[in-house]
């Protein structure tokens, strides 16, 4: 099984020597690195030419012209790629010197398995572990797994490569992308053992609420979301953002929809998910006493979906 890995930069000198070497130390060497840059102007592609120079496998450097921002970066390297196996990685972050090896007996043991997700310890800007996962901190905050979506603990198998790319422009996130195809098609495992260090050190890109080396518990979650539900211009960005998301992948998946079932049901779903974004902002549309019924008749209609998401009607009722 050849293994190739995905690395996206931009401007990360500061951990990205450490990222390197943990690739250099695994147990099991990939075949190839392949680095996408994103215009980075301080010294990560020095580092990166340094590495080249002495490391055990094949690296290729992706310079893109125009700044493409994070999802259009990945898909730069995941276009680049051959491997059977692809892993991805941020810039930040070390990995465990045995992770290759792991997740590649583990893609021996489970053939028909897509898209794999190793957990992650979780530490702070100078990698002193938190003693907490990032797994760990979901279920602490009652958050279910289907929405572990962390691009660099993922491993793709070529087969779900070849049909969930291209990623479109319209997408702002890759791990995204690649968890509706992988979990809409019943090909996603998530393995509850980390396999790496996730840093966080004040510029991550992501801003979901356990990403913290501190406890997070229910009422952080529940806190977290009254807030959000208050602040109607977020509230208002993340509807636009959540229905480019969906359009995009319906778009995507249009291929799809007269193919053979386990196919056809990428676009099945993918069109109901915009069918409901689309009632959902209709609903809000209208006023209070409005409101209010259509949200019952959506929860009834499986609108808000099974079980019932109460923050998304929670969100509507606000208008």
């Amino acid at each position: 099984m050849k293994l190739s890995i995905c690395l996206a930069t931009y401007n990360g000198e500061k951990f990205l020597d450490d990222q390197l070497k943990s690739f250099a130390s695994q147990t099991l060497l990939p075949d190839e690195l392949i680095v996408s840059d994103d215009g980075s102007n301080d010294r990560t592609m020095e580092l990166v030419a340094r590495f080249s120079e002495t490391a055990p496998f094949e690296v290729r450097v992706i310079s893109n012209s125009n700044k493409k921002g994070v999802c259009g970066n990945f898909l730069s390297a995941l276009q680049e790629a051959t491997g059977d196996l692809i892993f991805l990685s941020d810039q930040d972050d070390v990995w465990f010197n045995h992770k290759l090896e792991t997740v590649a007996n583990w893609a021996d043991s489970e053939p028909e398995t897509w898209l794999f997700m190793n957990d992650a310890e979780i530490t702070d800007g100078d990698l002193i572990p938190s003693g907490r996962t990032k797994l760990e901190q979901m279920a602490s905050a009652g958050i279910p797994y289907k929405y572990f979506v962390m691009g660099t603990c993922m491993a793709v198998r070529r087969k779900l490569l070849d049909i969930a790319l291209p990623i479109s422009p319209d997408c702002d996130s890759h791990d995204d992308w690649l968890t509706f195809f992988g979990e809409t098609l019943g090909r996603r495992t998530v393995f509850s053992r980390p396999l790496q260090f996730y840093r966080i050190h004040g510029s991550n890109t992501s801003n979901f609420i356990v990403n913290t080396p501190t406890a997070i518990g229910r009422i952080d979650v529940l806190k977290h979301r009254i807030w959000k539900a208050l602040n109607r211009r977020a509230l208002q960005a993340a509807d636009a953002k959540n229905h480019r998301r969906a359009a995009s992948i319906v778009g995507a998946t249009m291929r799809f929809k007269d193919a053979e079932l386990d196919l056809a049901v990428l676009y099945k779903k993918a069109n109901k998910i915009l069918q409901a974004l689309d009632d959902r902002h209709k609903t809000r549309g209208h006023f209070f006493p409005v409101r209010a019924v259509r949200i019952v008749s959506g929860i009834a209609r499986g609108t808000y979906g099974r079980p019932i998401e109460w923050r998304w009607a929670l969100r509507d009722l606000i208008g």
